[in-house]
């Protein structure tokens, strides 16, 4: 797909260069118009697909962050189910020592 716009956008500069060229050559305003207009066809293009890009990568950033969420999540519930479900065993905690005496 980079490839593919990579020969779209140097074709398109080629082919405005080339209106400019005949532009000086023959003397036309309107072929040096055309020119600026298919090159700057050529930049809208690039900026095109930086954003696409940027923009399609934070998507699958943000996907790939939920399900991670969803799986910490789900362990942490699991944990928390399991820990309610066995019965705390008799324990000796340490007391104050003040309060023995």
């Amino acid at each position: 797909m980079v490839v593919l716009i990579f020969l779209s956008v140097v074709a398109l500069v080629g082919l405005a260069l080339h209106f400019m060229q005949e532009a000086v050559t023959k003397q036309e305003f309107s072929l040096m118009i055309a020119g600026i207009l298919v090159a700057s066809s050529a930049a809208g293009l690039v900026g095109a697909s930086l954003l696409v890009g940027h923009s399609l990568d934070d998507l699958t950033h943000l996907q790939r962050e939920q399900v991670a969420i969803e799986q910490a999540y789900d362990s942490i519930r699991w944990y928390v189910e399991t820990e309610a479900q066995t019965p705390e065993p008799n324990s000796v905690y340490l007391s104050d020592s003040s309060a023995t005496r």
